[in-house]
């Protein structure tokens, strides 16, 4: 178990044979939590996916493993299902998602996966175990903050976003425009708010609709998926890809076995 939070301790025990375990079907995450500790875990897991997919380059370590160490404190883990472990094994289930045959041509970049990533990790951060409908119901100071759309959703994207304000957790390592920033924060922003389980059924209409609308069936045109004909509808179709990835991975988790996903 590792004593303290620095970056190149955590970083030296992302072994090869560590990241390969990340990448199967049988990773148990809640052993690989006893084995680190639970508030190592988040940090882990997250900076290693960015190895895998090799991103790692565009983050400052430190700052990751000190923003990913203030998002884990956000987590509660007096909430059963919705807490750091969840983050966790859905950042998990959307590098498989991205691993599969055919991802590597649909388009997506090194920063469309940084912010995928990002996004997994944080969209449950803060969650307090209740509905939208409860904090709805009950007109919470979060639903009168946020509204009656998405109420969580917002809080969590809020919330991650307001992080990566921070300086100490501003964890961008190379130079970046201000327009780059400014598209990496709203993807994270709008995928998060995606995660909302009232959008799925709109989500799903619209993602059949883009294959329909670019030719794409049965795996065939796979690489046409982003629409190119301006930075807007490339945008949409980014979005919409990276929206797709991690609800279906927020869900997933339900797919493993018990002892895997509890």
């Amino acid at each position: 178990m590792l004593d303290d939070d620095n970056a190149r301790e955590m970083e030296a025990q992302l072994t090869p044979a560590v990241l390969a375990s990340f990448q199967k079907n049988d990773f148990n995450l809640f052993t690989f939590s006893q084995q680190v500790g639970r508030k190592h875990q988040l940090s882990m897991v997250g900076y290693g996916l960015l190895k895998i997919h090799n991103v790692h380059h565009l983050v400052n370590p430190q700052k990751f493993f000190d923003f990913m160490r203030a998002v884990h404190n956000r987590y509660s883990r007096e909430v059963a299902y919705h807490n750091d472990l969840h983050g966790s094994q859905c950042a998990l289930q959307v590098s498989q998602l991205l691993n599969q045959r055919g991802m590597n041509g649909i388009g997506l970049n090194e920063y469309d996966h940084l912010a995928l990533l990002v996004s997994a990790l944080c969209h449950d951060i803060g969650h307090d175990g209740f509905t939208n409908a409860f904090h709805k119901n009950l007109q919470t100071p979060r639903f009168l903050t946020f509204g009656d759309v998405a109420v969580q959703e917002g809080y969590h994207a809020a919330t991650t976003i307001f992080l990566i304000e921070q300086r100490e957790y501003d964890f961008f390592g190379l130079p970046m425009t201000r327009t780059a920033r400014r598209l990496m924060k709203k993807r994270i922003l709008c995928s998060i708010l995606d995660t909302d389980m009232a959008c799925s059924k709109q989500l799903f209409s619209d993602l059949q609709s883009h294959l329909e609308k670019r030719g794409i069936k049965d795996g065939a045109n796979f690489f046409n998926f982003i629409d190119r004909t301006n930075s807007d509808t490339q945008e949409r179709s980014k979005q919409l890809i990276s929206s797709a990835l991690l609800n279906a991975a927020d869900v997933g988790a339900c797919l493993k076995p018990f002892d895997l996903s509890q």
